[in-house]
């Protein structure tokens, strides 16, 4: 490099230059692009069968979500919705699974622990965080002031509305404590921005109601987002 003439030493300089921004504005990029497919996919929720969920739940093999796995599965999901969780508030809107797999935390969150949404008020729900402030999937739960906030678990028929009492980071190692639930309690998890630990955020029920009575926006942007066909 020491022969080289000054203008080609400067050009060199500039290309290293640009290489540095490239790779480091890709990641951004990247999530911009999973933000826009996220908030425009349009599953069509399912009544949940749980023996189905059962077989098919498998947290433990969830990977890390890339741009490739969103474009596969925004194609032509193999995932199962049968509802969403909401909070209005953050304008998040997330398509659930009765279960867990690497398909359902690439579009939606999942149940860890398999429930009947009509049997049960206790749920513990989990998703990825895409990092830089994204919209999409359970990223708004980590940059945001949480407690007092309302979510809204729902099939498409009827909504259990719970507030958020608590929240808590955790450890990796840690996330058992997550499946020690207290009753009528809803948990959502997802990792933090660097994935070295996981976030933990406790809602407290608080009543059950026709979809009919949800606030007009909210059911008129679930109606918007979910195909509601054989619910």
């Amino acid at each position: 490099m020491h022969n080289l003439p000054k203008t080609s030493k400067f050009l060199f300089i500039i290309a290293l230059f640009l290489l540095g921004v490239l790779q480091f504005n890709y990641a951004r990029l990247e999530v911009m692009c999973e933000t826009v497919l996220l908030n425009n996919y349009h599953p069509q929720l399912q009544a949940a069968e749980i023996r189905m969920a059962d077989d098919r739940n498998s947290w433990p093999n969830v990977k890390y979500l890339n741009l490739f796995n969103v474009i596969g599965q925004y194609r032509h999901s193999t995932a199962t919705y049968m509802g969403a969780v909401i909070i209005p508030s953050l304008q998040m809107d997330v398509p659930l699974a009765a279960y867990t797999a690497d398909d359902v935390y690439t579009l939606g969150a999942g149940m860890l622990v398999p429930h009947s949404f009509e049997e049960s008020n206790e749920f513990i729900i989990g998703a990825h965080n895409i990092g830089y402030s994204s919209t999409a999937l359970f990223t708004p739960l980590t940059f945001h002031r949480l407690i007092g906030r309302t979510v809204l678990v729902t099939n498409g028929k009827s909504v259990k509305e719970y507030t958020i009492t608590a929240t808590k980071v955790i450890m990796p190692s840690q996330v058992d404590i997550v499946f020690k639930n207290a009753p009528n309690h809803l948990i959502l998890l997802t990792c933090t921005d660097n994935n070295k630990k996981r976030l933990l955020v406790k809602c407290e029920f608080k009543n059950e109601y026709s979809i009919k009575h949800l606030h007009s926006k909210i059911k008129k942007e679930v109606k918007r987002k979910y195909r509601l066909h054989n619910i």
